[in-house]
């Protein structure tokens, strides 16, 4: 980060029932690579990378109205008690309501989610951020989904594959 070699990157989110773009959903890109093994790092590295990712998306929201920005929260930032406050201070320093921002949190993050953990989610709610479970796989976490305040979840592709041919995973596609 300090070298700027980690920058944001965006896909779209198309709404299919309208075939337009809906949102944007950042990726976090290390000299041209995802940077997706940071998540195992410290938490002050997941925090400063989540600040990172969140303050870039804000660029193309300032540009762009009517479209929603997905972005990364990884898993370790939420021991931060103060996540939803720098969050916040983040989007509003860029202009952005935070309303017009879902976070995505790994399968791993909502799993594993301590009392702490779920406290700094609902927080983040509170402060109009929407949470989304990224790439939900199937009905193995669905205990873990009922406590945790989330505005969405994004489907695994592999779950979404072959649903219509195939009965097992249209039975998990409807379940989920």
């Amino acid at each position: 980060l300090d070298a700027n070699r980690v920058e944001a990157r965006f896909a779209p989110i198309v709404d299919l029932r309208v075939g337009a773009i809906a949102g944007a959903r950042t990726v976090a890109m290390l000299d041209g690579r995802e940077a997706i093994a940071v998540q195992r790092r410290s938490a002050d590295l997941a925090a400063q990378l989540t600040d990172h990712l969140l303050a870039a998306a804000c660029g193309p929201a300032r540009e762009v109205t009517g479209i929603t920005l997905w972005t990364p929260v990884l898993g370790r930032a939420l021991a931060d008690v103060g996540l939803a406050d720098r969050l916040v201070a983040i989007v509003r320093e860029q202009g952005i309501d935070p309303r017009r921002i879902v976070l995505l949190l790994g399968g791993r993050a909502v799993r594993r989610s301590t009392h702490a953990e779920l406290d700094v989610l609902t927080r983040l709610r509170v402060k109009g951020f929407g949470v989304c479970l990224d790439a939900f796989a199937g009905a193995h976490m669905s205990d873990s989904l009922a406590r945790v305040p989330l505005t969405a979840v994004a489907l695994s592709p592999a779950l979404v594959r072959g649903a219509p041919a195939d009965p097992t995973r249209a039975a998990a596609l409807e379940e989920a």
